[in-house]
């Protein structure tokens, strides 16, 4: 078995509680090259903008409700999973521009992934740029060291990285949109290296269809993990009279549509 095998199986179990997170730093050790096979796929500006809300979406205050709590020093992480077709990217984009809005001093970034961005060197190319968003001096540093043919320094470039981050002024929040695709346990380390040494007023969100293979036990034993699920985003009976009413322009018996409800499992 290579070694990137076994340590994607380490992270398989550890997500599972077998193993503790003592090794969370393993890729300290390690280096990857950079190829130009890394970087050959064209840059999509696309990837980092906030996506425009739909049309006639149903208002979720208690979901912004519960996002804002991402926003306190002691939230590290805002975690969304649940399937597709649950509106975890509507959600998160809307309460984003919202809460941009009403604080002046929050500071958004977004990227939305994608199965090539599978790769370390590809990754952290899109997120440094991406959290240029924030402030365009953050990443500036770290990205010379996304250089092809030299090896990743992930130390370094984390260590780069987090000190822009304690120069931002204001509050700012990075949301991750489509986390499921990405699987490579360098990633997964990174980002946990990442999250744990966080600056009080940064935050993460990640948007995603699995559990990432983080250390959500110990965040959440710490308080400094918020946490939207399926039973969550699922649609309960006034959900649905509001989407009827706003997007279908009709109106139906309460106990119609708790029929419906109750048969589609509020998707």
């Amino acid at each position: 078995m290579s070694r990137y095998n076994v340590l994607r199986h380490l992270c398989r179990i550890k997500s599972f509680g077998i193993f503790t997170y003592n090794y969370r730093y393993v890729f300290l050790q390690y280096s990857t090259n950079i190829t130009e096979k890394n970087m050959e796929l064209p840059f999509l500006q696309s990837k980092l903008s906030i996506p425009a809300g739909r049309r006639q979406a149903v208002p979720r205050p208690e979901l912004a409700a519960r996002l804002d709590e991402a926003l306190e020093p002691h939230c590290k992480l805002a975690l969304v999973s649940a399937p597709a077709g649950y509106g975890k990217t509507s959600l998160v984009a809307s309460w984003l521009k919202e809460a941009s809005a009403a604080r002046p001093n929050l500071h958004a970034a977004w990227l939305t992934l994608e199965a090539a961005d599978d790769d370390p060197a590809r990754f952290w190319s899109y997120s440094l740029s991406s959290l240029k968003a924030i402030d365009p001096a953050v990443g500036i540093k770290a990205q010379t060291l996304l250089q092809p043919g030299q090896p990743l320094q992930m130390e370094l470039l984390l260590s780069l990285l987090l000190a822009d981050l304690e120069q931002v002024q204001g509050q700012m929040m990075w949301v991750l949109d489509d986390l499921q695709l990405i699987q490579s346990p360098e990633i997964y380390r990174a980002l946990a290296f990442l999250i744990d040494h966080l600056p009080a007023h940064a935050h993460l969100v990640i948007a995603t269809r699995s559990d990432p293979f983080l250390p959500l036990p110990r965040l959440r034993a710490r308080n400094e993990l918020v946490e939207l699920r399926l039973a969550d985003l699922e649609f309960n009976l006034a959900d649905a009279q509001l989407f009827f009413q706003q997007t279908m322009g009709l109106t139906i018996p309460n106990t119609v549509a708790a029929s419906i409800v109750r048969r589609t499992g509020g998707w």
